[in-house]
């Protein structure tokens, strides 16, 4: 009997900590955000947009994508106004029967007016509220809203939010990085942070001439990867790196995964595309007697030729060494051009400051106040070694003639 008892107490206990969660909400009663947008109307106003699932048309909608603006589409999107994010938030969620739910929001999108007035004012909604994903991206829209890009219907995705993810994916390049990587930097002293840039671009449809373009009826918007905006200490946009200059930057901060890299061989009259991998990159840093900061940046990589349209005979290694001499000095030219860009600018977007702390840690503490300087001032050098492992079974192009052959 007293063993009874003893159970059943025991089981009644247990019961305690089996129950349900208490705040639990139900999916037919959430709104799934998967992007968001922000754009700002005036110095008080902020305009707030997101993209939701309609997830009883997912399936309606997939492998056709977003065609149009019918009732087919697996989103809709949603927009507010108000003096804060957290304040259009409240004015968007009087408009929905469901509660915005943020924790699957993958993309973060800001309107090129509101990155020129600065994101102080809502970098500390992004950094303190809970709801957000530190392992989100977020991206300036250039030349545009963040609104119309969320308006922007994209055949090969549902979703059209999560399309310029998958993009920068294929691109070699990290993903789901860019807000928790821009809060570090931006509490930073002396780097300057940046953020992967986003464009609506607009093409001929199908089956129309180029000409036709500038009429509307017979161009489809899109979007793609364009680069990345550059943001000084006061976190207001101050210029942008180009597509191919945003790549170059992951290499250098050695978080590039493989890279198509293409050049022109003066020797062979032509260009090569090599499909480069074991992408590596080293910088070091020195300080001269005069207090002047030296940079040597070394970038490897290693890869095997895609595509040969020189007329060169690349069985021959002498003619391997020669466009890999002829890549390589292109390279170089190419990114020291890109780090003098962002000297002019006055921004360390490369953490050259984070190298010359670990470099040279008792140094660092006379240098870091006066950063900007020392690094427009600085003498960067850039040694790129690439090297071709393998050029496939043929050396020329197939379609040279013997005559026409450099062996």
């Amino acid at each position: 009997m007293k063993h009874t008892c003893l159970m059943c107490i025991l089981l009644f206990g247990t019961m305690i900590f089996i129950t349900g969660c208490w705040n639990r909400i139900e999916l037919n009663d959430i709104s799934i955000v998967v992007g968001s947008g922000v754009d700002i109307i005036n110095k008080d106003t902020f305009a707030l947009s997101d993209q939701i699932i309609v997830a009883s048309r997912i399936h309606t909608a997939q492998g056709g994508g977003s065609t149009g603006a019918g009732g087919d589409q697996a989103f809709i999107t949603v927009t507010a106004t108000g003096k804060s994010l957290l304040d259009a938030g409240h004015n968007m969620q009087s408009k929905l029967s469901r509660q915005l739910f943020f924790s699957h929001r993958q993309n973060i999108f800001i309107g090129e007016t509101l990155a020129k007035y600065g994101l102080e004012k809502i970098s500390d909604e992004y950094s303190r509220n809970p709801n957000t994903r530190l392992r989100s991206d977020i991206w300036v829209v250039k030349n545009n809203t963040a609104l119309n890009l969320l308006k922007v219907s994209y055949p090969l995705e549902s979703i059209p939010a999560l399309a310029i993810l998958k993009t920068n994916k294929h691109l070699g390049g990290p993903a789901g990085m860019s807000l928790i990587d821009f809060l570090k930097t931006a509490s930073s002293e002396t780097s300057s942070p940046t953020l992967p840039v986003v464009e609506i671009v607009e093409e001929a449809a199908s089956g129309r001439n180029s000409s036709d373009s500038k009429d509307q009826k017979n161009t489809t918007r899109t979007i793609k990867f364009a680069g990345r905006a550059v943001f000084d200490k006061q976190l207001k946009l101050v210029g942008y790196l180009s597509f191919t200059e945003a790549l170059d930057r992951f290499w250098m901060s050695g978080r590039k995964r493989f890279y198509t890299l293409t050049g022109y061989i003066p020797e062979g009259e032509g260009t090569v595309t090599l499909d480069a991998r074991k992408l590596k990159s080293k910088i070091n840093t020195s300080i001269s007697p005069d207090q002047k900061v030296n940079i040597s940046v070394l970038l490897t990589a290693a890869g095997k030729l895609n595509e040969n349209n020189t007329n060169l005979d690349l069985r021959a290694s002498k003619n391997i060494k020669l466009v890999e001499t002829a890549l390589n000095k292109e390279l170089e030219k190419r990114i020291a051009k890109m780090i003098t860009k962002m000297q002019k600018l006055g921004v360390d977007v490369f953490r050259f400051d984070d190298h010359m702390h670990r470099q040279h840690p008792d140094v660092w503490k006379s240098l870091k106040n006066d950063w900007q300087k020392k690094f427009k001032e600085a003498d960067i050098s850039v040694k790129v070694e690439v090297s071709i492992r393998n050029t496939g079974l043929t050396g020329p192009a197939l379609q040279l003639r013997k005559q026409e052959i450099v062996k």
